[in-house]
């Protein structure tokens, strides 16, 4: 089960899974907050970004409808398994910048061969 209140739901992967891919294929739903992009990071535990990338969000269809479909590939490389956190974002469009809407959840990434 999920809520609509909020600003992201992540459909794929789920919380906790294991990627062995090179690539993490995230989808799910999300909420436009405004024109800027999603931008979705894989973050160490040290707090490096290891890949981050973006993509723009189209806004909702039908009148009812408060969020709309993304899905998105981020790449990776890590030499051994490494504990991230999948973080979904967007940044105001605003004259104060920072974050205004935020969602994360701790994945594991296995190195590529």
């Amino acid at each position: 089960p999920f809520s609509l209140l909020e600003p992201y739901v992540v459909w794929y992967p789920r919380r906790g899974a294991v990627i062995k891919d090179a690539v993490v294929q995230v989808g799910g739903l999300a909420q436009p907050i405004n024109s800027n992009p999603l931008i979705v990071e894989l973050i160490d535990e040290e707090g490096v970004v290891i890949s981050s990338v973006q993509t723009q969000l189209i806004e909702p269809t039908g009148g009812e409808h408060t969020h709309a479909r993304f899905a998105i590939s981020v790449p990776y490389s890590v030499s051994e398994t490494t504990q991230v956190r999948l973080s979904l974002r967007q940044e105001s469009a605003e004259r104060l910048p920072g974050t205004v809407a935020l969602s994360s959840m701790l994945i594991t990434l296995e190195p590529w061969p």
